[in-house]
């Protein structure tokens, strides 16, 4: 897989974005259906246990596989192209190739969770939102919601140094709601960005 990404709405643009603000490099995604005795299997298959907690996502390495809803899971992976995620899992499991539906933003930024709580209903509180203690290494928060009346997911990347929980996010977005969302956040952003 390359650094660019064929599919970014934002073009050019994704170099001027505000600091803390950076499109993630492409990755597939594939949205994967399997049954409720399909999931060890599949979760085997595809090298990630899948997540059966609802608001949850489990990461291994390069891949990241994020519960949807039941029975439902996003899988994205930066390393191997979709149908390879495709042709990994059997007759118990369905896959679909959704790597055009979304964009990856990622927000890093000591404001990052300020800035989401005002767009959305969810509980973004350290407490509540990042790793997901007693769920396993590499377990970590994911939700859909709604953001500035765009329907995302929220996942919590694992703080580095000095962050704290929340810190650091990706949000998935619909590629046409891309460009409505960057200029959402640099707005919603603006005074922290003047006080920083």
């Amino acid at each position: 897989m390359t650094d660019d990404n064929p599919i970014s709405p934002l073009g050019a643009r994704a170099a001027t974005l505000i600091p803390g603000l950076t499109e993630e490099r492409y990755a597939a995604m594939v949205t994967v259906w399997a049954r409720a005795d399909a999931v060890a299997a599949t979760g085997a298959e595809l090298g990630v246990a899948l997540p059966t907690v609802p608001g949850t996502a489990a990461v291994a390495g390069n891949r990241t596989v994020v519960w949807m809803g039941p029975e439902e899971w996003l899988v994205l992976d930066r390393e191997v192209p979709p149908e390879d995620i495709i042709a990994a899992t059997t007759a118990a499991a369905a896959a679909v190739d959704v790597t055009s539906q979304r964009i990856a933003l990622r927000l890093r930024a000591p404001w990052a969770r300020d800035v989401l709580a005002a767009g959305c209903a969810i509980d973004l509180h350290p407490s509540r939102f990042g790793a997901v203690d007693g769920a396993g290494p590499g377990v970590v928060s994911a939700v859909q919601t709604n953001l500035a009346l765009a329907t995302v997911v929220v996942m919590a990347n694992p703080p580095g140094d000095g962050e704290r929980a929340g810190d650091d996010v990706t949000v998935l977005v619909r590629s046409t709601f891309c460009r409505y969302l960057v200029d959402w956040l640099a707005d919603a952003a603006a005074e922290d960005l003047r006080t920083a």
